[in-house]
């Protein structure tokens, strides 16, 4: 299992938020495979960071947009 799988796997999204699960699991995807890209990249004598630097503001967004939701849904 991949490392990406085990922690959407490992994520309980509360029943009001269900709908938005496939949201919270992009983040997570975005967030871990920017983690491994950097780690790739730290290993050569040249590294340049700006991909996955990429990749993990995308997966920030994914993650404040889907923060945005539960609060908005919690208040209610």
């Amino acid at each position: 299992m991949s490392p990406v799988n085990y922690f959407t796997n490992k994520i309980e999204v509360p029943e009001d938020l269900k709908d938005h699960k496939e949201d919270l699991d992009a983040a997570v995807k975005n967030l871990t495979e920017s983690y491994h890209a950097k780690a790739e990249e730290l290993a050569k004598e040249n590294p340049t960071l700006d991909v996955a630097n990429e990749t993990f503001v995308q997966g920030e967004e994914k993650l404040g947009n889907y923060l945005k939701i539960s609060a908005k849904i919690s208040i209610h």
